[in-house]
């Protein structure tokens, strides 16, 4: 099993032919690897948790931008 790192992602191709050489089943963490050539890969959807993501920013934010378009906009006062 491959670990999720940066220096497994920047060696992937070698880490691949290697294990491909030496005939070596690897699973990897993303999907990457195997579209690299890979066995298998199993683990998280990158894509799928980056959308995730900004599906709850667009619930946090959108009650705070309808509150803001609510007050309307601000005005001089002068006694």
């Amino acid at each position: 099993m491959v670990l999720p790192d940066i220096s497994m992602t920047n060696y992937r191709e070698a880490i691949i032919a290697l294990t491909a050489h030496h005939r070596v089943p690897a699973v990897y963490p993303l999907r990457y690897f195997a579209a690299s050539g890979g066995l298998m890969s199993y683990g998280t959807d990158v894509a799928e948790v980056f959308l995730r993501a900004a599906a709850y920013v667009n619930r946090i934010l959108s009650p705070a931008i309808c509150q803001c378009k609510h007050h309307g906009l601000p005005k001089l006062v002068t006694n």
